[in-house]
């Protein structure tokens, strides 16, 4: 879900993955979720994670599990251009999309 700064929604995405790892879910949807962003010219980024484990392997400079690796290495490239990006850990109750 990407919204905008005052909490509109602005868009969203689906992909359907294979596996059954929330951890590799959630790096999917990082991924998605930064190109989708990069294609609307956003400048600035508060990039929201469920997994404490995602957000500290996005925010630190040591080695992480090679599970999810392509898609780590993927991610800090996005991470790397010339935008501003910060990423938050939120828990999933405090983060939600609600659907009416």
């Amino acid at each position: 879900m990407i919204r905008g700064s005052d909490g509109e929604c602005l868009g969203g995405f689906a992909k359907n993955i294979s596996m059954r790892s929330a951890y590799a879910a959630e790096l999917w949807g990082v991924l998605k979720g930064l190109v989708y962003a990069r294609r609307l010219d956003f400048k600035v980024i508060e990039l929201h994670v469920h997994s404490e484990m995602v957000a500290n392997v996005l925010t630190s400079n040591h080695k992480w599990s090679p599970f999810g690796r392509t898609l780590v290495v993927k991610i800090r490239h996005l991470l790397e251009l010339e935008w501003d990006v910060v990423v938050h850990h939120s828990y999933r109750e405090v983060n939600n999309v609600l659907t009416l």
